[in-house]
């Protein structure tokens, strides 16, 4: 598998397969075979976002910036990733968010 590899329109089923890994799952359409690839991406967060990193209250309030703040678990999105085939090759790639 090439690390951050995407399928592109006119591979085959093989050069997919390298370039990206196995698909999470196989769909069958009338049109032919999709690849469902599942991802999960996790959101970059600044403590400056977080509420929680504020200690004090009213405008004497303080934030607490350092490094090792804890901001708990990362907020992240699965992005979804169709690659459609007819026959051996790609028609085209669908990509989105759930």
């Amino acid at each position: 598998m090439i690390p951050g590899g995407m399928a592109a329109e006119g591979m085959t089923k093989e050069q997919v397969r390298l370039a990206v890994g196995n698909p999470k799952r196989l769909e069958q359409t009338a049109a032919g075979d999709v690849w469902v690839y599942v991802h999960e991406r996790f959101l970059d967060v600044s403590p400056a976002d977080d509420p929680s990193a504020a200690y004090g209250s009213g405008p004497n309030a303080q934030r607490n910036f350092t490094e090792t703040a804890n901001l708990g678990p990362r907020p992240s999105v699965h992005e979804v990733a169709k690659v459609f085939f007819r026959g051996d090759r790609v028609t085209h790639v669908q990509i989105g968010r759930n």
